[in-house]
């Protein structure tokens, strides 16, 4: 009978240090125990385009932007324009300084200039060019 007991303490008590050692902190009657949503960061994509015509940067800005931030809360997208003339010096200070936009519309032929300072983009295309 002695050992009956002493198995079933031994139970409950390997059963109440599992139970407080999973169970968490408890909270107090001012204190709130539902989950809370993470907060998301707030993201702006700044994309700098050249010489783009008015109906595109229209189109962009009315429709593709929306429907892009829409379906990525918290993320809004930041369209700045700019000419070819002059680009060489935009683009030199824009790696020069490390701030430039996250997207910039290169030709080709700026990879032998700029392309060490460019992101490598293969593993967001699904393993090459599309």
């Amino acid at each position: 009978m002695r050992k009956n007991i002493y198995l079933v303490l031994s139970v409950f008590m390997v059963f109440g240090l599992i139970l407080t050692a999973c169970g968490g902190t408890t909270a107090t009657p001012t204190e709130t125990t539902a989950p809370t949503e993470p907060v998301a960061e707030k993201v702006t994509l700044k994309i700098y385009l050249l010489d783009y015509t008015p109906d595109t940067i229209e189109w962009l800005k009315s429709e593709i932007n929306p429907a892009f931030e829409a379906a990525h809360p918290g993320e809004t997208v930041e369209i700045t324009e700019g000419t070819w003339s002059g680009w060489e010096t935009t683009f030199s200070g824009f790696f020069a300084a490390g701030e430039g936009p996250d997207i910039i519309n290169l030709g080709s032929e700026m990879n032998t200039l700029y392309g060490e300072s460019l992101a490598d983009m293969d593993p967001y295309l699904g393993g090459g060019c599309l």
